[in-house]
């Protein structure tokens, strides 16, 4: 039986196994892999161009509950999930629709349309414009975080450790995911808290297994040659960052002052939002640390990275715009509460979720 680390300091560390190595391996088809989709990499990066001045509020939507999985967009619609029920805006606020959905995660923008996993086991297909629920795949148990695009189909990991498919193929390889998945071609990458890094082929095959120093505390943050994992504090030891090749080989390790406390964002550097107050900068290659940006408040949500600059927001409810080169703070604006679901930016503006329920849209010279 793993004991599972749930908390940060004094905790004790997580017996880690293998998965199952009974499971398939299955080899990537012979085939060229296609360039991902961000929310697949999640790795925090948006196109446009950034917001240089302070921005002011352009809108704002009041929702029942704390907004605290991933705002998302199709680039005409803007996606945010609060109390379970999943509601859609066009970008300048109007709201579209919203449904009961007893959601557990963000919405995901897949080739079949916006895609949501509930907390009954299942992952819904929804219809863009009305969301009419379009198809149901049923599921093993929560899922944990954003589905991700796969050539040809749609994967998702529960939160008891089990890997899905819209193509039909399950598999079992964890005790507790970490956080959502994240997709690079034809490879999934899942992290857990029993502290692995798990590589999986589609139809299910394990490509390998990596152990992490701890248990892992969100999915892994990828770019075109690595992969990152955010690790958590335990028995007094901090936590930090690991960085593996795609053959799941470990590249470095870097330890930050406490904890990750929120997903990475991967630029120029990698982005690390600390629970001790920092904004870290690692360089991708060695993991040195080149600069901490002090946000006065623990940052709780995964920094946004437009055009050079970083954009992130702390339990405080104050959002700093830092430069990506020397993490000098360029602009700060206060919202009012906690920014706990990570940004997303479209359309000019930056759409942000706080943990009183609004939906903010920041935009410049407004």
């Amino acid at each position: 039986m793993l004991l599972l680390l749930l908390g940060c300091g004094g905790a004790t560390l997580p017996v880690r196994v293998a998965p199952d190595m009974n499971a398939p391996v299955a080899e990537a088809p012979a085939a060229q892999w296609p360039a991902p989709a961000p929310e697949a990499w999640r790795a925090g990066m948006f196109a446009g161009p950034p917001i240089l001045l302070p921005p002011t509020e352009a809108w704002s939507r009041m929702l029942p509950g704390p907004i605290v999985e991933p705002i998302t967009s199709d680039g005409e619609r803007l996606y945010a999930v609060a109390e379970g029920r999943v509601y859609c805006f066009d970008l300048d606020g109007t709201p579209l629709w919203n449904i009961r959905a007893q959601a557990s995660g963000g919405v995901a923008l897949t080739d079949q349309g916006p895609v949501v996993g509930t907390e009954a086991g299942t992952v819904l297909v929804l219809d863009a414009k009305s969301g009419a629920t379009l198809r149901t795949i049923g599921g093993s148990g929560p899922v944990r975080g954003l589905p991700v695009q796969l050539p040809g189909e749609i994967a998702w990991v529960t939160r008891d450790g089990h890997v899905g498919s819209t193509a039909g193929w399950g598999s079992k390889i964890a005790i507790s995911a970490a956080g959502g998945a994240a997709a690079d071609g034809y490879t999934l990458y899942v992290t857990t808290l029993e502290g692995a890094l798990i590589a999986m082929n589609q139809e299910g095959g394990i490509a390998w297994h990596a152990s992490l120093p701890g248990a892992a505390v969100d999915g892994a943050a990828l770019d075109a040659e690595r992969i990152y994992v955010p690790i958590g504090s335990s028995t007094g030891q901090p936590g930090g960052v690991v960085a593996f090749d795609r053959s799941g080989k470990e590249l470095w390790r870097h330890q930050t002052e406490f904890q990750p406390a929120g997903p990475l964002a991967v630029g120029s550097h990698v982005f690390v939002p600390d629970k001790d107050g920092h904004v870290y900068a690692l360089d991708r290659t060695t993991g040195v640390r080149l600069w901490a940006a002090e946000g006065f408040g623990e940052f709780t949500a995964q920094p946004a990275l437009v055009e050079g600059q970083i954009y992130a927001g702390n339990g405080d409810g104050n959002l700093y715009r830092l430069d990506e080169d020397d993490g000098g703070q360029v602009w700060k604006v206060p919202l009012g509460a906690s920014i706990t679901g990570d940004p997303v930016y479209v359309g000019g503006k930056f759409v942000v979720g706080l943990a009183n329920g609004r939906l903010v849209a920041l935009s410049e010279g407004n």
